[in-house]
C-alpha cells in the first residue's frame, strides 16, 4: 500500500498601518480628531511557503469613514480600487515557492484618509477590514484563502506610535 500526501502551500499575509513611515507623507491630528481628516498608510506583505500559486489576489473592503486616496507604491502594481464596493484589489498573478523566505516579499502599500465622526469618540474604529489573499496552489489544485484581522488606528508598529494615539479624541475620551 501507498499513499501520495501533498502538501499545500502556505501564502502569508502581513499588513500593517503607518503613519510616520512607508512611502508616502501622511498629514491630519494624531490621535485623530472628530470632524478632521487624517492619513494612513496600509503596508501589506505576502511570502509564500512550498508550491507555486497561480491566480494570486489580495482584498481589502474600507469603511465608509475610510476614504480611497489612489496613492500605490510601487506605482505601476496592478492595484484597482471599486468605489460601489469599497474595495481594493491587488492582482499578483503567479507567485513562486520561496518569495519571502529565500528571496524578497511581494510588498505594496495605499494610502487612505479617515474622517471620525463625533459618535466615534473614544473608540478605536477599524480602517481595513476583509483582507484576504486567495489563489490556486499549482501542485495540490487546491484554492488557498488566508485572511487576517482588520487594521484599526492602533498603530503600535509605528515608531512613533504613544498610548492614546489609538482612540479619536486622544486618551482623555
Amino acid at each position: 500500500m501507498s499513499r501520495d500526501v501533498k502538501i499545500a502551500s502556505d501564502i502569508g499575509l502581513n499588513t500593517r498601518l503607518v503613519r510616520s513611515v512607508g512611502p508616502f507623507e501622511n498629514t491630519g491630528p494624531i490621535p485623530p480628531m472628530p470632524e478632521q481628516k487624517s492619513t494612513y498608510t496600509v503596508l501589506v506583505s505576502l511570502k509564500n511557503s512550498f508550491n507555486s500559486v497561480k491566480d494570486v489576489v489580495y482584498t481589502a473592503t474600507l469603511p465608509q469613514y475610510v476614504e480611497w486616496l489612489g496613492q500605490v507604491y510601487p506605482e505601476n502594481s496592478p492595484v484597482t480600487y471599486n468605489a460601489d464596493k469599497r474595495q481594493i484589489t491587488w492582482q499578483l498573478g503567479d507567485m513562486q515557492p520561496g518569495i519571502g523566505y529565500s528571496s524578497s516579499a511581494k510588498d505594496f502599500a495605499f494610502q487612505v484618509s479617515f474622517l471620525p465622526s463625533v459618535g466615534q469618540n473614544g473608540i478605536t474604529p477599524p480602517i481595513v477590514l476583509n483582507q484576504k489573499v486567495l489563489g490556486k496552489d499549482n501542485f495540490t489544485g487546491l484554492v488557498t484563502v488566508t485572511t487576517v484581522d482588520p487594521l484599526d488606528i492602533k498603530i503600535e508598529t509605528d515608531p512613533q506610535f504613544k498610548y492614546g494615539d489609538d482612540k479619536v479624541g486622544g486618551e482623555d475620551f
